[in-house]
């Protein structure tokens, strides 16, 4: 099944898009961590039927959340959705053309979709570059997911043109524990800005974590504090609606 998780406009509360994410409840072993199965999906090449099927589905219901939050606030920004690429996708000749064509019969924006990618795809420096470039090329955003876990993370600013950066959860949650975690997120959205990326900042599950990135000026959160992983239904229900709508407890 396809959930989505809400990204929310920091300085508002507000749902600016959403990460789609899929889950898989078995009929006998119930809920089957993605961890597991992922992992599984790509050394056995599974993972592009299901890539597709994700991004397929993560199209169809951006369109079905932006047609519903028209109809609740029309003066809204259009949502975006974030999709992650793996690996094996990443190599498959004809995945872009294939995305481009899935948008376009989704009848959306591809501006409002963001590919998310870690920093294992930048090793090879030529055929990533074209990647990110074509990608671009049509409209779509690429992501740089878990930004800071890497040991090159720098070098790849410099030399890719990534369009958003996603602060791992590990910074987020030390925030508070030390100045120095305080210190490295800040720096992390300053250096953004001043080359012209938006941050998304992960793993928020406490409000003292957004009101420090409030005080950042971190552009979008994301994290249980706020929704966790939803299915469509429940996805459609908190649109309009400035998050958390109810504290968790």
């Amino acid at each position: 099944k396809l959930y989505v998780q809400p990204i929310i406009h920091v300085d508002t509360g507000h749902i600016a898009g959403f990460e789609a994410l899929i889950r898989w409840f078995h009929s006998e072993r119930g809920f089957v961590s993605p961890g597991d199965f992922i992992p599984v999906a790509e050394e056995t090449d599974l993972i592009v039927p299901i890539g597709r099927w994700v991004m397929q589905e993560a199209c169809r219901l951006l369109k079905m959340l932006q047609d519903a939050a028209n109809q609740v606030q029309p003066e809204a920004d259009d949502l975006f959705m974030s999709i992650n690429v793996s690996g094996r996708q990443f190599s498959e000749p004809g995945f872009i053309e294939e995305a481009a064509e899935i948008m376009e019969n989704a009848g959306i924006n591809p501006a409002r979709v963001k590919l998310e990618i870690t920093e294992t795809f930048l090793l090879s420096y030529g055929a990533s570059r074209q990647w990110i470039e074509r990608c671009r090329e049509m409209g779509t955003s690429v992501a740089l997911d878990d930004f800071g876990t890497g040991y090159s993370s720098l070098s790849y600013l410099l030399y890719f043109p990534i369009d958003v950066l996603k602060i791992d959860r590990t910074f987020v949650q030390q925030m508070a524990e030390s100045e120095r975690g305080a210190a490295i997120v800040r720096s992390i959205v300053t250096m953004a800005h001043n080359l012209d990326m938006s941050v998304v900042a992960e793993g928020i599950e406490e409000a003292s974590q957004l009101d420090s990135l409030g005080d950042m000026a971190c552009d979008f959160g994301q994290g249980y504090y706020m929704s966790r992983p939803l299915p469509a239904d429940d996805a459609l229900a908190l649109l309009g609606k400035p998050l958390p709508v109810t504290p968790p407890a």
